[in-house]
């Protein structure tokens, strides 16, 4: 095989790696052509509503990645912030830019920890918007991260629904390390679009992401989305996508309407976050000592015993703020809905009492117990495809596109995949795609096939 492009890790400097990813997003078609990136399919589609691009470029020059620990850490932690910056948001990104180095601060020395803040601030689609989202990449630096907070301000959005979609793909495709608890908190007080709320946007995304494809990736890659819902009386549907959202990725979905509690809430996260990671390390290690140790596949009774006897260990929750209802549990029949729906048109339909789905059916209530969502994450991890994916570039028409033929991807989606390198035929493998809703996204290494 011939090397077409490196991974990140190991081969090239923060700084670059980071650079790489964020040309790589582009700012909408224009410049994902220039990148050599295929345009998710509905950006190119007439039907789709104006809208500006995804992603604005932020400025790296002189961006700080600080340094990693010369000491060895007791654990890695990846942290990446989904903040909501409209108009209604002004007291939240004041309590992040009054709290961010105390919080950063805390969560390095709580446990003795690894950790990288990033920042991703959305807005909405809607042209007159001064940006969609913006994407912060990965720091050790407390000082960058103070200086990524204090740019934010608050503005901008119109009806109620906002640019969470984005948000959330920005937050799966950013440089994640392999070894670290991967946490995403979103700070918001409206829901993504498609819900049918608001007036823009009806259909959800018009770029073709979908949240609830987005959620299930996260999930299957070990990210673990916490929600907090900076408002004290957020719509119906609000409460239960963030709260699904959550749940969906082994997460939680809590309020602040108080802006005092968020960083309590945050370090919270946080610590379940490495909980969780760690648990599910613990008991796929003890799995596979076991299964070497018989010398054969283990049963359903085997894993479950050796699972439970690891678990039994794992402190089972971290402490949280003291107060009324601070945390959103969505209704068990809500989330059978969304883990059952294509998509959030179809989700809306459920919700709105359409549908095959619409009445429910009767599933246990959510369980938060750690020891619950670490097996539910060990079992999402273990059934995501572990081979090299193909694609392959085939000519339709006058255009070349890129799709997935490895089994158990939907060959009908197009692939972002660099136009520079396509030609009818060839076939290329890379280390992994990740699925926005209605195409894919390539990431880490890409060879070509001989």
């Amino acid at each position: 095989m011939a090397a077409i492009a490196g991974k990140a890790s190991g081969k090239r400097k923060p700084e670059a790696a980071a650079k790489a990813t964020v040309a790589k997003r582009g700012k909408g078609k224009a410049a994902a052509e220039a990148a050599g990136a295929e345009p998710p399919a509905a950006a190119s589609s007439s039907k789709a509503p104006p809208h500006i691009d995804a992603v604005t470029a932020v400025d790296l020059k002189g961006y700080s990645y600080g340094n990693a620990p010369k000491t060895s850490a007791a654990g890695a932690l990846d942290l990446v912030f989904c903040l909501d910056a409209t108009a209604s948001m002004g007291s939240t990104i004041a309590a992040c830019q009054k709290d961010i180095i105390e919080l950063t601060t805390q969560l390095r020395d709580r446990d003795g920890l690894d950790v990288r803040f990033a920042l991703i601030p959305y807005r909405d689609h809607s042209p007159g918007e001064e940006y969609c989202t913006k994407v912060y990449p990965f720091t050790r630096d407390q000082k960058q991260m103070q200086k990524n907070v204090n740019a934010q301000s608050a503005g901008g959005g119109g009806d109620m629904p906002e640019a969470v979609t984005a948000s959330l793909f920005e937050a799966l495709c950013i440089e994640w390390r392999p070894e670290a608890a991967k946490q995403v908190v979103i700070m918001a007080d409206a829901g993504p679009h498609g819900l049918g709320e608001g007036h823009s946007f009806p259909d959800g995304d018009p770029d073709g992401k979908d949240p609830l494809s987005i959620a299930k990736e996260m999930m299957s890659l070990g990210i673990i989305v916490y929600s907090v819902v900076t408002t004290s009386s957020p719509s119906q549907k609000t409460s239960w996508f963030f709260s699904c959202l959550s749940a969906m990725t082994g997460g939680k979905c809590m309020q602040a309407a108080n802006s005092s509690v968020l960083k309590d809430l945050i370090i919270a996260g946080a610590t379940d976050a490495v909980t969780n990671e760690s648990g599910v390390r613990q008991v796929t290690s003890a799995l596979d000592a076991l299964r070497k140790k018989k010398g054969k596949v283990l049963t359903k009774s085997e894993e479950a015993k050796e699972t439970k006897r690891v678990l039994d260990g794992i402190s089972k929750t971290s402490e949280v703020p003291k107060g009324k209802d601070v945390f959103i549990a969505p209704p068990a029949d809500r989330l059978e809905q969304a883990r059952r729906a294509k998509d959030i048109r179809e989700l809306c339909r459920f919700w709105d009492g359409k549908g095959s789905a619409a009445a429910g059916k009767a599933v246990p209530a959510p369980v938060a117990d750690t020891a619950a969502r670490i097996s539910e994450m060990r079992e999402a991890r273990s059934s995501r495809p572990t081979d090299k994916v193909v694609i392959e570039c085939v000519k339709e028409g006058s255009k070349i596109r890129a799709r997935v033929v490895s089994a158990g991807y939907d060959e009908s989606k197009n692939v972002q995949f660099p136009k520079a390198i396509r030609e009818a035929g060839k076939r290329f493998v890379v280390d992994l795609v990740v699925n926005a809703g209605s195409f894919y996204r390539v990431k880490g290494n890409m060879t070509e096939e001989k």
